[in-house]
């Protein structure tokens, strides 16, 4: 693998790392966990191969300079200022291109571009989502209801890019930095695009939570099975469970699944998930995590093992103590937020062991990284 440099590092806010040092970004992650986490076990950071083109999910911001230029990038580091993109080494290069292609229809078409002060204009941001399946969608971030010329600028697009298998627009007015917000339309396509994720089918809408990063993924989603280590038969809750992936896995191996999660648009992925894959020993449930865990609490029905993957703020203390009271033998915790993992470890530590906790880098060269640690029930 040849190191890369990259031209846009110093003005990007998109990398923390330089990009020609690879493995020096790798020891800084550890060396950060390490002192993070003192007197803990912390496994090696279970790195990437090749740690360049892996982002999956590539956003462009519009901005109009002067009176005919218009330029698409990223926001500056700390700031509301776009820095012009047309290449980038940490995202796909099939999501790069289709920005390419669409941001010459949108100088071709002569899209009006949105501006923050004026609260006027179109196009404000597009999303290129991308698959390994090699297939693409795009969303059009815009203040209206549809692109001018629309018939002919999607036709356009999708002949320049055939991977492109469904198209969307989502009207968004507000003055936020908010990216997606509201209704997705679909302009284009039979539904969304699909992925394969360790032998599951998987359903990327233009707004659903999927990691970013494919290859990593499929290495922390293998981490948490075998640290489930699922026995035929037992109940497995999937709590704050997103598209579902973990609650599917769990299921796979021979677990009874449950799924808890209250975004509805994520939970329509879930269970249209659960259909195309045809598995049937898994339920979803649309629940605040908390809510469903202390109703689970009191009605005393049993759970073998929790997966908790909460937001980057973590969960609840009274989930928590939810979690406590129903006893399962273990919890596997997948944080993306070490320091919120670091604050509440010794919360479950009155009835839990903490074992080995395991970094994985499913966002090299950024300061993110995601951590699987098991807690084992202590039997008094």
């Amino acid at each position: 693998m040849k190191n890369k440099e990259c031209k846009h590092f110093k003005d990007c806010g998109g990398c923390h790392f330089r990009l020609a040092f690879p493995k020096g970004q790798i020891n800084k992650k550890e060396e950060y966990l390490n002192r993070l986490f003192e007197g803990r076990e912390v496994a090696p950071l279970i790195a990437m191969d090749n740690p360049y083109n892996y982002r999956n999910k590539v956003l462009r911001t519009y901005r109009s300079v002067g009176k005919n230029k218009i330029i698409s990038g990223i926001y500056e580091k700390g700031s509301h200022w776009v820095v012009p993109i047309d290449s980038c080494l940490i995202e796909d290069a099939l999501a790069q291109e289709v920005q390419r292609t669409v941001f010459s229809l949108v100088k071709k078409y002569r899209l009006s571009i949105f501006d923050e002060d004026k609260g006027q204009g179109l196009l404000r941001h597009v999303l290129v989502r991308t698959s390994s399946q090699d297939q693409a969608s795009v969303t059009f971030i815009i203040n209206g209801r549809s692109l001018p010329s629309q018939d002919k600028f999607l036709r356009e697009l999708i002949h320049r890019q055939p991977q492109v298998g469904a198209v969307y627009l989502n009207p968004h007015g507000r003055k936020t930095s908010v990216v997606i917000e509201g209704d997705l339309i679909q302009v284009y396509g039979k539904g969304p695009i699909r992925d394969k994720l360790l032998g599951l089918d998987i359903l990327l809408s233009g707004d659903s939570f999927y990691q970013i990063n494919h290859n990593q993924a499929e290495k922390l989603y293998s981490k948490v099975m075998e640290l489930l280590d699922i026995k035929k038969g037992e109940t497995v809750l999937d709590a704050y469970c997103g598209i579902g992936i973990m609650a599917l896995l769990a299921a796979k191996e021979g677990a009874s699944a449950l799924g808890v999660e209250n975004n509805l648009s994520a939970l329509a992925d879930a269970l249209e998930m659960k259909k195309i894959n045809g598995i049937s020993s898994v339920n979803f449930i649309g629940e605040d995590a908390t809510k469903y865990l202390k109703e689970t609490e009191k009605s005393k029905k049993k759970i073998d093992k929790i997966i908790l993957d909460p937001p980057r703020t973590g969960t609840t203390e009274d989930f928590i103590e939810a979690c406590l009271k129903i006893a399962p033998e273990s919890i596997v915790y997948v944080s993306c937020n070490p320091q919120r993992l670091k604050e509440e470890l010794p919360l479950f530590e009155k009835s839990y062991k903490v074992e080995t906790i395991y970094p994985v880098d499913l966002f090299p060269f950024t300061r993110h990284v995601e951590s699987v640690v098991l807690l084992t029930k202590v039997h008094k």
